[in-house]
């Protein structure tokens, strides 16, 4: 990404600037950018990272300041001459994500939701508090806004949030213009028409039908982590990753595991979402995807064994499917509180699990 020169393409009566880079083979991965970001405010150890594998494609999208923004993505994609992508969206990009996947179904293979929520989503109908305390704040580096954004306050973090700024400013040469005075305003009325409460908000979910990533950190104070929860339980076929002690811009800390974490659900092989539910111990399987995950705050950049959602589980194995479906399920036997909802389920890998059928229980 460093040293991608900047192309351009024009559709819809729009120029759109973009950066295409990685391995041309293969369904290329599209992001969506944050509140007042453009291309240069990608880290390049996420984007690099995963164009290793896959083509990555960055573009700055006028739309995401009014309601025309997915459909400005779409034509982009479009112009590009692409029958089928990837779409990662990242805060205010997710919402743009979400709508790609609803304007164009067939034109989306698989999402990425980084730090997002639903429409009507918890604290979403405004900036929250801590958003606009550290969005109205002035600061010596104004670099020094992203630590506070996108890392919490802890050492750790603050420090990872300081190896992030200088990745972030590694293209020393055609970075983008920081965006103009009017952007963020557009901008926060966007999310507000996002957020603003409405009549079964979440009802839309049921039609992203694509298989979904939904990753966050555990103290996203931007958009609480509490509405990438929401998105996992709503959307038919959805997985969450919640990484420990990380704010807004969980990737940026953990750049290494979310790059590996991505990279597999891209490349695993999705079992069917029409497949019927089946029972295990009396409990129901969902026939959605329904695996959650949490990252232990010890697991270091290279494990790729992630500790499930708080609560009590137990592990089942799964005799017939051999070795690759050893430790495949799990029950939440005492989940806590916050999460209850998943008690009496069984969650399970979907890329361990070969088929599903109903049984009778006993």
């Amino acid at each position: 990404m460093i040293h991608t020169p900047t192309q351009f393409v024009e559709a819809n009566g729009i120029r759109f600037a973009h950066r295409r880079f990685g391995k041309p083979d293969g369904v290329p991965l599209v992001f969506n950018l944050h509140f007042t970001g453009t291309m240069d405010h990608w880290d390049p150890a996420v984007t690099d990272g995963l164009a290793t594998e896959r083509e990555v494609i960055l573009f700055n999208n006028p739309g995401v300041l009014s309601s025309s923004g997915e459909a400005n993505a779409v034509s982009f994609i479009k112009a590009l001459g692409l029958p089928k992508v990837d779409v990662l969206g990242f805060s205010i990009g997710g919402f743009i994500a979400q709508e790609i996947a609803l304007q164009a179904p067939d034109l989306v293979r698989r999402l990425v939701l980084v730090g997002t929520g639903p429409r009507g989503g918890e604290g979403m109908a405004t900036l929250t508090p801590e958003a606009q305390e550290i969005f109205g704040a002035t600061y010596d580096d104004p670099d020094h806004l992203w630590l506070h954004v996108h890392f919490t306050h802890s050492e750790k973090s603050q420090a990872a949030g300081r190896e992030f700024l200088k990745r972030f400013r590694l293209r020393t040469e055609n970075r983008d213009p920081e965006v103009n005075e009017k952007a963020a305003p557009a901008q926060i009325e966007a999310i507000g028409k996002w957020g603003a409460p409405q009549e079964k908000p979440l009802e839309y979910l049921k039609s992203i039908c694509q298989p979904a990533l939904v990753v966050n950190g555990g103290k996203d104070v931007i958009i609480y982590s509490v509405n990438s929860f929401i998105l996992q339980q709503h959307l038919p076929n959805a997985q969450l990753i919640i990484y420990p002690d990380a704010n807004h811009g969980s990737q940026y800390q953990y750049p290494e595991l979310f790059v590996k974490h991505v990279s597999l659900f891209l490349d695993a092989t999705m079992p069917n979402r029409r497949q019927r539910p089946s029972r295990s111990r009396g409990r129901i399987i969902p026939s959605r995807s329904s695996a959650m995950h949490i990252v232990s705050s010890s697991t270091s950049q290279d494990a790729l064994s992630p500790i499930h959602y708080k609560g009590d589980c137990a592990y089942y194995s799964i005799p017939l499917g051999g070795e690759r479906s050893i430790n495949a399920v799990w029950t939440y036997e005492e989940p806590y509180a916050a999460v209850a909802a998943i008690k009496d389920h069984v969650a399970f890998y979907p890329d361990r699990v070969g088929a599903i059928e109903e049984r009778p229980s006993g």
